[in-house]
């Protein structure tokens, strides 16, 4: 039980910490290392970015509205990855590899969580 509420707790957290505890979800599951550290350069771009886009939100008389309204889809990101890391398995093909297809979805999946953070 204590596990539980820990991984629901990081889940609503920072993204890196959801991005490491996913990781080695999914690492548990059989996805290489390798490629889930590969999946970290396309979303540099995306983390330089995103604050100049946000600042013009976050600056004014109420700042934390945003984060308030942003918190019903974080919780949503949390069963995201829950479910993909779950069905994870699903995706391996007969050799244990997992298709380009994969990884195009859990890239979408963490920009997503990105934007939501």
């Amino acid at each position: 039980m204590t596990r539980q509420v820990t991984n629901i707790a990081i889940l609503t957290r920072k993204p890196e910490k959801v991005y490491f505890k996913i990781n080695v979800l999914q690492v548990e599951q059989g996805v290489p290392k390798e490629k889930l550290a590969m999946l970290a350069i396309p979303m540099m771009p995306l983390q330089i970015i995103l604050p100049w886009i946000i600042s013009r939100y976050t600056a004014g008389p109420r700042p934390m509205d945003i984060f308030l309204k942003a918190m019903p889809p974080r919780l949503l990101m949390g069963l995201i990855f829950c479910l993909l890391v779950y069905y994870t398995p699903m995706f391996a093909d007969a050799d244990g590899q997992f298709p380009m297809s994969y990884y195009a979805m859990v890239l979408i999946i963490y920009a997503f969580h990105q934007v939501m953070n």
